[in-house]
């Protein structure tokens, strides 16, 4: 672990007293005892050294301080301290695994927000009987991902699944959103060209298709509401891969 991710109820305190999981994690898994240091994240993002002042199974209590560069152990944390383009992955309903490895790896990667989205060939759909589940699992994969990626990036989870149809309210313009579509269309361009285009410090959705693609009624839909459709020079792609390709390869465009 090279980030601790703190609870989501840590609201800046000066101490924080974990218990059950939490406390059998940090004491139990990480072996940490009393008198050691660490270093955690709030879900704003900002970082905190931290010393286990009580540590037991059941409950162990951290005293937190503002972390500064010379406080940090940069030897076990990423070199690259530029910035990320706030990059939003808005990722049609896939099968629990698929989905789950597309959250992890995009929280790697330093995507800044994700979203569940309903389209027409989903072959999954949010469980009624308990719809908290699956976020769960997602948040997990999340908090997972940021404590061994070391990212400075907050990744956060939207916890609700949007319906395609409704996602140009919901986008409300906050900057390009470019579609990953499996068949050319006359206005698309390739994520090279658009990159020259946008403002890498800017908002910049992409929305991914599930395993059966988009309709041609979604791809229209896309189009009239301003969306930029995007066709990947590659060999036709998993909905996994094809997310995962997108996100690295724009973050590497957008920050030559």
């Amino acid at each position: 672990m090279r980030v601790y991710r703190l609870p989501s109820s840590y609201d800046g305190e000066e101490e924080i007293t974990l218990k059950g999981k939490e406390a059998h994690y940090i004491t139990t898994v990480l072996r940490l005892k009393a008198g050691a240091h660490l270093l955690a994240q709030d879900r704003k993002g900002v970082r905190y050294q931290g010393v286990i002042i009580v540590a037991s199974s059941a409950s162990c209590t951290i005293k937190l301080t503002i972390a500064t560069k010379a406080s940090i152990a940069t030897d076990s944390l990423p070199s690259y301290e530029g910035a990320f383009t706030p990059l939003v992955l808005l990722l049609c309903l896939l099968k629990g695994k698929k989905e789950e490895q597309v959250v992890r790896q995009a929280t790697e990667l330093g995507v800044s927000e994700i979203a569940l989205v309903s389209s027409e060939h989903c072959t999954v759909q949010l469980d009624k009987k308990h719809p908290r589940a699956r976020f769960a699992r997602l948040e997990a994969q999340i908090t997972e991902a940021l404590q061994q990626s070391g990212s400075m990036v907050p990744t956060t989870l939207i916890d609700r699944v949007l319906d395609i149809r409704t996602l140009d309210a919901w986008w409300a313009n906050k900057g390009p959103l470019l579609f990953l579509h499996q068949n050319s269309r006359t206005q698309s361009k390739d994520l090279s060209t658009y990159a020259k285009e946008f403002d890498p410090n800017a908002p910049i959705g992409v929305l991914v298709g599930p395993e059966g693609g988009f309709s041609e009624e979604e791809c229209a839909l896309l189009e009239e509401a301003g969306f930029l459709p995007v066709f990947l020079k590659s060999n036709i792609l998993r909905s996994e891969t094809a997310a995962i390709y997108a996100l690295s390869s724009l973050q590497e465009l957008l920050h030559r």
